[in-house]
C-alpha cells in the first residue's frame, strides 16, 4: 500500500474536522428540536389544565363581538394543533 502524501492527509484532516463540525451542529439542532418539543408539550398540558378551571358556557366574542366562540372548543382546537404537532 503506497504511502499517504501530506496532500493526502491534509484532505482527510479537513474532512474529519468538516464531519466534526457537522456533528456538533446536528446535536445543537436535535437539542433545540427536543428543547421545542418539550416547550409545545408543557403549553399543551398548561391549557388541558386551565380547562379544568374554566365553565363550559365561557364564550369568547370574535370578529368585532359579532361572533361567540366556546373557550372549550377553542382550547380543545389549540390541544388538538399541538397534538397534530407534536405526533
Amino acid at each position: 500500500m503506497p504511502e499517504p502524501t501530506e496532500e493526502t492527509t491534509a484532505k482527510h484532516r479537513a474532512a474529519v474536522a468538516a464531519m466534526k463540525g457537522a456533528k456538533t451542529a446536528m446535536d445543537a439542532v436535535l437539542e433545540r428540536n427536543a428543547a421545542l418539543e418539550r416547550a409545545l408539550a408543557s403549553a399543551r398540558d398548561a391549557l388541558i389544565d386551565a380547562k379544568r378551571y374554566i365553565a363550559r358556557d365561557v364564550y369568547l366574542y370574535r370578529s368585532g363581538g359579532n361572533e361567540q366562540q366556546s373557550v372549550h372548543q377553542l382550547i380543545d382546537a389549540h390541544v388538538a394543533q399541538l397534538q397534530k404537532v407534536l405526533g
